[in-house]
C-alpha cells in the first residue's frame, strides 16, 4: 500500500516545510525552497536530522499556490513515488500579541 504523507508549512514564508506520514505524524524530513528569479536560480534542500540529504534546481514563470503544491508534491514523490502526498498551505498562526 503506498503511504499517504502530509507536508505543512513551518514558517510564516515561503520556504520552509515538513513532511511527516499522514497516519501517525512520524516525521520524514524539512524541505527548504530558495526562490531565484534567475533562470534555474531556484534551489530545494531536503533536510533529515538537519543535514541535507537531497538538493536541486528547479525554475517557474509564475510562483503561485498551484507552483508551490506541485513543487512540494515533486519533491516527496522523488523519494517515495506511490505516495499519496497532500500539502497544507496554510500558515502558522501568530501567538497572541505578536
Amino acid at each position: 500500500m503506498a503511504e499517504a504523507i502530509h507536508v505543512v508549512r513551518t514558517g510564516f514564508g515561503k520556504t520552509d516545510w515538513r513532511a511527516e506520514f499522514a497516519d501517525n505524524g512520524r516525521y520524514i524530513c524539512d524541505i527548504r525552497i530558495q526562490l531565484s528569479s534567475m533562470l534555474n536560480g531556484s534551489h530545494y534542500y531536503v533536510l533529515r536530522d538537519g543535514k541535507v540529504g537531497k538538493d536541486g534546481s528547479f525554475n517557474f514563470d509564475t510562483w503561485t499556490e498551484e507552483t508551490e503544491r506541485d513543487l512540494l508534491t515533486a519533491i516527496v514523490r522523488s523519494m517515495y513515488p506511490e505516495a499519496t502526498v497532500t500539502i497544507d498551505l496554510a500558515r502558522p498562526q501568530r501567538a497572541a500579541g505578536a
